[in-house]
């Protein structure tokens, strides 16, 4: 063949398992090891080193790919192996005969070689034919109570997991049960002699990888796809990383992993991973992290077609005061508000602010909220809370001296005068925060004009911030909080230097994460509540901007004929949900197939939920996630335990039995 690994490749993608082909067909593949030239070559210290074909003679499992310009083992291509030689590929050739050598030692490597010199043939013991014959009877039969077991103990690992995701809870030991189960088969049978604990983690790695390779193959099958990335608490650098598109008319939001993001090309690996085809690529979205402000541009570089947009999940608030925490006296007030949320997390304090009236957010809220809830909570009620500190602070029966002296740390905190100044100034910014936030998120999938309207007059009215007359406005409202006559003149104007950083920070944020919202004006194209004004006047200069921006993507011509139709159809007068699934529900998705790729288009933007009737989302999965584990991730489980794809009914047996056969071929 002229490129074997593109080949296999491909078979992968289809989901055609070699070991499950006709041996003609294996056949075929043995021996069609590609042997192209080429053309790899590096220079180091004045010497160049060039790819060598007598390698191909040396390493009898050594293939190249023309296509990709890399050196693989074909071997571990077909049966799977190191990464770098069955996936990714070799590119750099210096020490390469040592890397070889060190490769062809390698036990799997080994193991591989077998299987394939096997290929097609009967294993030959020479006059112990018919020893031969009992002892693959025997193999058989072992192979099926193999089988059986691994199917028991599958159908007590989905159970498990089914009925966690359906109460929205995950306990850490969710996998007692399960070791319990192992240990009472695999003790008594002998057919399996590994540890329990190696045996489960490699269950749970196969059923991983099954499931993530679920995931990409639909992602394969589709057209468009978006990449939604929330940093995890007390994680910085890492991020929950979910994948949104549209599959057999179903708007998917998939959780693929926790991955370290530190750098463009930490996130472009994710994409090549994941992805695959980067023009499939039309949208991500980040939380308010500070360290993905470099990331995003490169990958814009890199993929300028892309666009950033503001998640429907993401609340403003937060986003705005995470992405402030590169300042220090950001950094110290957040920290503040998590002290005082904290000191209040005892029950008895608890009750005390409960009986006032006053709910501060839980642990699970702070967490990611980022305080911006607290912010609000603790301002609007800051003499109350102050009230309760003092009195358990005079409090003669409290003997408990951490207690005093975390009370009295609170009282000090509510006392602050910069303290509190902060308090007055993000109190007014969430205000407007708010509207802008309420705004995009019930008319982004209408009128999106109008958004961009109310994003500009936001930006205006927090710049009217930075005047003489609001600071002394906030002074004011300070000294009414704290009860004072006046506040320093220093203190004031190191406020001031401080709001004015603060607030230019807040617009450059807003424009920011907004700047691409003018790229779905077309959205408005899409809106059954104006079809009837379309059908007697087409918006030509929205569909002209959406032709301009997608040259490549649509038949402009068909697409205005479709979408004249449905405008003149008052059967068809719906949102742009309602329209994908019933063009899809009723075949319709050929006869309108430039409409249907427009609203799919439109879908796989974080937008809007990903069924109305759904109220939890996958980010919200993930975050329900963390806060019952307190944010330690389990490796190699993560997916199962949030991922909703074992709830899928028809999918469990083909998942069974795909689990069964990695597992099988690890043993």
């Amino acid at each position: 063949m002229e490129d074997i690994v593109i080949h296999l490749k491909k078979l992968k993608l289809q989901n055609i398992n070699f070991l499950t082909m006709p041996l003609n067909e294996q056949l075929i593949i043995k021996r069609g090891r590609s042997k192209p030239d080429l053309d790899l070559k590096q220079t180091d210290v004045g010497v160049i080193r060039r790819f060598n074909r007598k390698w191909y003679e040396t390493y009898p499992w050594l293939t190249g790919s023309p296509s990709m310009n890399k050196i693989f083992c074909l071997v571990c291509v077909i049966y799977g192996g190191e990464i770098s030689w069955s996936q990714d590929g070799i590119s750099v050739i210096k020490n390469f005969v040592n890397k070889a050598e060190k490769h062809q030692c390698s036990k799997r490597h080994i193991k591989n070689m077998e299987c394939f010199v096997m290929l097609g043939k009967s294993p030959i013991i020479r006059g112990k034919e018919k020893l031969a014959a009992v002892v693959a009877e025997k193999q058989r039969e072992e192979e099926m109570k193999k089988r059986e077991l691994i199917s028991k103990i599958l159908d007590i690992i989905l159970f498990l997991i089914r009925r966690q995701n359906n109460y929205g809870k995950f306990q850490m030991n969710i996998l007692v049960p399960l070791q319990l189960l192992i240990r009472k088969y695999a003790k008594d049978d002998s057919i399996f002699q590994e540890t329990f604990e190696g045996m489960q983690t490699q269950l749970i790695s196969c059923m991983e990888t099954v499931l993530l390779d679920s995931i990409i193959k639909e992602i394969n099958e589709t057209d468009f796809c978006s990449l939604q990335t929330d940093e995890v608490p007390n994680d910085p650098g890492t991020y929950s990383v979910i994948v949104r598109y549209t599959h057999n008319g179903i708007i998917q939001e998939r959780f693929v992993g926790f991955s370290r993001i530190q750098t463009t090309l930490d996130l472009a690996a994710i994409i090549n991973r994941i992805i695959g085809d980067a023009r499939k690529l039309v949208c991500i979205t980040c939380d308010g992290s500070i360290s993905m402000n470099p990331v995003r541009q490169g990958i814009k570089r890199i993929i300028p077609r892309i666009i950033f947009l503001h998640n429907y999940m993401h609340k403003l608030n937060t986003i705005l005061l995470q992405g402030l925490q590169n300042f220090e006296e950001c950094r110290f007030f957040t920290n503040r508000v998590t002290f005082i949320c904290d000191f209040f997390r005892d029950p008895k304090r608890n009750d005390m602010l409960k009986k006032e009236g006053v709910i501060l957010p839980s642990r699970r809220e702070t967490l990611w909220m980022f305080n911006s809830k607290a912010v609000i909570v603790i301002k609007m009620n800051h003499a109350i809370i102050s009230k309760i500190v003092n009195d358990i602070i005079e409090n003669q029966s409290c003997l408990d001296l951490e207690v005093q002296h975390a009370a009295s740390t609170v009282r000090r905190y509510l006392k602050d005068y910069h303290f509190v100044l902060l308090f007055c100034l993000f109190n007014k910014v969430f205000l407007y925060a708010n509207h802008l936030s309420k705004i995009i998120h019930t008319k982004i999938d209408q009128h999106v004009d109008n958004c961009i309207q109310e994003i500009a007059q936001t930006v205006k009215n927090i710049s009217n911030f930075k005047t003489d007359i609001v600071i002394k406005h906030w002074v004011d409202e300070a000294k009414a909080l704290l009860k004072v006559e006046s506040i320093p003149a220093t203190t004031i104007q190191e406020f001031k230097k401080t709001a004015f950083l603060i607030i230019d920070s807040v617009i450059e944020q807003i424009e920011e994460r907004f700047r691409d919202t003018k790229f779905l004006k077309f959205v408005e194209i899409l809106d059954g509540s104006r079809f009837i004004s379309y059908k007697s006047k087409f918006p030509k200069l929205i569909f002209q901007e959406l032709v301009k921006n997608w040259p490549d993507l649509f038949h402009s011509h068909r697409l205005e004929n479709e979408l004249s139709m449905i405008y003149g159809d008052s059967l068809k007068r719906f949102n742009p949900y309602q329209l994908f699934s019933y063009l899809y529900d009723n075949d319709l998705t050929e006869l309108y197939i430039e409409t249907y790729k427009l609203v799919r288009l439109y879908l796989t933007y974080p937008l809007i939920p990903i069924d109305p009737e759904e109220s939890c989302s996958t980010l919200t999965k993930v975050r329900n996630y963390l806060n019952s584990t307190n944010g330690r991730k389990q490796a190699k489980s993560d997916i199962l335990f949030i991922e909703n794809y074992f709830n899928i009914t028809n999918a469990i047996s083909s998942f069974k039995q795909k689990v069964i056969d990695n597992f099988h071929f690890q043993c």
